[in-house]
C-alpha cells in the first residue's frame, strides 16, 4: 500500500474538482484492494480495526481524512508477508522524505525479529510520513501567501514610483529629463521575462515533479517573474540615462535627451538591452554588484598624504614594484602634466 499522499499535497480548494475526485477515487481503490486481501486471510487479526475500516470504506462522502484513518488501521490487519513487504517500501519512501537520521533509524528498526515489533515500527513510520507531508503542505501555503504579499508590495512600490514620475513630468520646474522611452523599456523587460519562461518551459516541466508543478501553476509565481523583468528593465533604463553604462553597444540616452532627438538605432538598442534585462535573471544583479564594488573602492585623496612629502615623494613612498617590473616609481600625474605643458 504505497501512500498516494506523496503526490497529493495541495489543499482541495486549490485543485480542480475533477482532479480531487480522481485522486480520492484512486486512493480508495488502493485501500479497498488491501482490505480485500485482508478479508481473504480469514479471521481478522484485530476485530476493532477491521470493523472500523469496513465502516469508513462505506461512509460518504469519501475524503482524505477517512483515507488516512483507513491507511493507519490497515497496518494492524496485515499478515506477516504483507507487513514485511510494506515496511520495506515505506523505509525507501522515508529515505526520500524524512530527515536522514530518522530514515536510518527506521531502516535499522525494520529488521526487528518480532512481527509485533515490526508492526509497531510501520505504524509509527506511516504516522511520521503523513506528518511530514502535512508540514510540507503548510509550508507551501505559507510560501504562496508570502509570494502574494511580496507581489502586492512590489505593485504598490511600482505605483508610487509611477506617480513620482508623472509628478516630475507634470510640473514644469521638475522637467529635467524626457521619460517617453521608459514605458517601452519596461514593456521590453516584461516581454523578455515572458520569453525566458516560455523558452525554458519544456525543460522545467520535464524536470519538475508534481509538487513543483503545483507551485509553478500558481498565477502569482508567473506574474512575479514578469514583474521582476519590468523592474530590471527600469533599473537598466536609468543606468543608460545617468551615463553610468556607455559604449558603442549601448544606447546613448544621455546625449539623446540633451539634443531632444531620437534615432532608430538608439531606440532599438534600448529595446534589445531591456529585453535582455528581463530575459536574464543575472544581468541587473551583476551590474548592481559591480557598481557597488566601485563605490566601495578605497581612494587616497591628497589631503590624506603624509605631511612633509611632495606629491612625487608620496607617490614614490607608496610604490612597491612587483617582481620583474621597472624599479622607478610612476610619476605623479599632475606633475607630469605640468611638465608636458611646459615642453
Amino acid at each position: 500500500m504505497t501512500s498516494l499522499l506523496s503526490f497529493w499535497r495541495t489543499p482541495q480548494a486549490e485543485l480542480p474538482n475533477n482532479e480531487i475526485r480522481e485522486l480520492t477515487a484512486q486512493f480508495y481503490v488502493t485501500l479497498e484492494a488491501y482490505f480485500a486481501k485482508v478479508k481473504n486471510t480469514g479471521a481478522a487479526r484485530c476485530q476493532g480495526a477491521y470493523d472500523r475500516v469496513l465502516h469508513l470504506l462505506e461512509k460518504e462522502p469519501r475524503n482524505w481524512t477517512h483515507a488516512y484513518a483507513i491507511e493507519q488501521l490497515l497496518v494492524h490487519l496485515f499478515d506477516d508477508d504483507t507487513l514485511a513487504s510494506e515496511l520495506q517500501v515505506r523505509v525507501r519512501e522515508a529515505k526520500e522524505t524524512l530527515m536522514p537520521a530518522l530514515a536510518e533509524y527506521y531502516a535499522a528498526e525494520a529488521d526487528k525479529p518480532s512481527a509485533d515489533e515490526r508492526r509497531a515500527v510501520l505504524s509509527r513510520l506511516v504516522n511520521d510520513l503523513q506528518w511530514r507531508y502535512t508540514v510540507g503542505e503548510v509550508k507551501r501555503g505559507y510560501t504562496k501567501e508570502i509570494t502574494v504579499a511580496t507581489g502586492q508590495l512590489f505593485i504598490v512600490s511600482l505605483l508610487v514610483f509611477a506617480a513620482s514620475v508623472l509628478l516630475t513630468v507634470a510640473v514644469p520646474d521638475l522637467k529635467q529629463f524626457d521619460m517617453r522611452l521608459l514605458v517601452p523599456a519596461v514593456l521590453a523587460g516584461c516581454w523578455g521575462a515572458a520569453f525566458s519562461m516560455l523558452s525554458s518551459l519544456k525543460d522545467r516541466l520535464e524536470a519538475s515533479d508534481l509538487d513543483a508543478l503545483k507551485v509553478l501553476r500558481a498565477r502569482w509565481v508567473l506574474r512575479s517573474r514578469v514583474l521582476i523583468g519590468a523592474g530590471a528593465a527600469s533599473v537598466l533604463y536609468f543606468f543608460f540615462v545617468s551615463g553610468l553604462v556607455t559604449g558603442a553597444a549601448f544606447p546613448n540616452l544621455k546625449a539623446a535627451m540633451a539634443t531632444a532627438t531620437w534615432q532608430l538605432d538608439t531606440f532599438a538598442l534600448l529595446v534589445v538591452w531591456c529585453f535582455l534585462a528581463g530575459f536574464s535573471e543575472r544581468l541587473i544583479p551583476g551590474l548592481l554588484a559591480r557598481t557597488e564594488a566601485k563605490l566601495d573602492t578605497p581612494t587616497t585623496p591628497d589631503r590624506y598624504r603624509p605631511a612633509g612629502l611632495s606629491p612625487d615623494a608620496a607617490n614614490a613612498a607608496s610604490f612597491k614594484p612587483s617582481p620583474g617590473s621597472p624599479q622607478t616609481p610612476p610619476a605623479n600625474p599632475a606633475v607630469a602634466e605640468k611638465g608636458a605643458a611646459a615642453a
